[in-house]
């Protein structure tokens, strides 16, 4: 099986370096520094599932892979327009593209793009980050691709520990939560009424110190994605006539540091 990441950061990086370890035949497609210290050195994962592909196919041309059977999107959400232009040498008639990014608006673009028989659902739950060119360092031990949470810890400015923790901000992460199951069953997702209990029963099992790509990214001064995420939320319940006052509030909390400090 030939499967090509798009995107080689702590998502694409992490799960790639798993599916090496696993004999698939697993090309990265990267840019700057983190993809010459992967050819140059391979990819190391550090943390509860350290491991290091000493010889990795990594590579800025899609057009040197050619076609996949399988196409893992993992860029940030602002990189998926020129994503999908760049991924379609890979892609063939029986290639199958699977977004693991964040966001409830990121299948959009790939359904605007591409035949929908083509296109899998996929939501990603790791705890990851590039430490350094070459190197994706993972912060907790779950691992897990399905075929959000970010909007409060980086709000809030702490990892998912804390806030579950303390009262007040653990009602407003449900809260959150809450507004984004609203909006979704207006718009005809099957979820349970309760689902956003559920999914916080889920966050108390995660690690403690464990928290969303955009907090890195807010630390970092890197752009953030919140357009998608609880801005993407509050479009989304505007259309259906659904409040959602508390993603609006972390859309307009982060506004501006949207396109970062650096």
């Amino acid at each position: 099986m030939r499967i090509a990441f798009m995107g080689s950061g702590g998502l694409g990086g992490y799960f790639g370096a798993r599916l090496c370890a696993g004999d698939c035949e697993v090309h990265f497609i990267a840019r700057g520094r983190h993809l010459q210290a992967m050819r140059d050195e391979g990819l190391r994962i550090e943390g509860p599932n350290a491991m290091h592909i000493a010889r990795v196919n990594a590579t800025d041309d899609p057009r040197e892979v050619g076609v996949v059977d399988f196409v893992m999107l993992c860029v940030k959400l602002w990189d998926t327009e020129q994503a999908l232009r760049q991924i379609r040498p890979m892609v063939g008639p029986a290639t199958t593209i699977i977004s693991f990014q964040n966001g409830v608006l990121k299948d959009q673009d790939l359904r605007a793009a591409f035949d929908e028989s083509q296109i899998m659902g996929g939501v990603a739950y790791v705890a990851t980050t590039v430490d350094r060119p070459g190197v994706v360092r993972q912060t907790g031990p779950m691992q897990r691709l399905i075929f959000g949470l970010s909007g409060t810890t980086t709000t809030i400015r702490k990892p998912i520990g804390p806030i579950r923790e303390h009262p007040q901000t653990r009602a407003f992460l449900l809260d959150v939560m809450r507004e984004v199951v609203a909006v979704g069953r207006a718009h005809g997702a099957d979820l349970a009424e309760d689902y956003a209990r559920v999914r916080l029963e889920l966050a108390d099992g995660v690690a403690y110190d464990m928290t969303s790509s955009m907090h890195h990214d807010l630390e970092r001064g890197n752009a953030l994605e919140v357009r998608w995420l609880a801005g993407g939320v509050v479009e989304l319940g505007r259309r259906a006539g659904v409040p959602t006052p508390l993603n609006r509030a972390i859309a307009d909390i982060l506004a501006l540091h949207e396109g970062g400090t650096r």
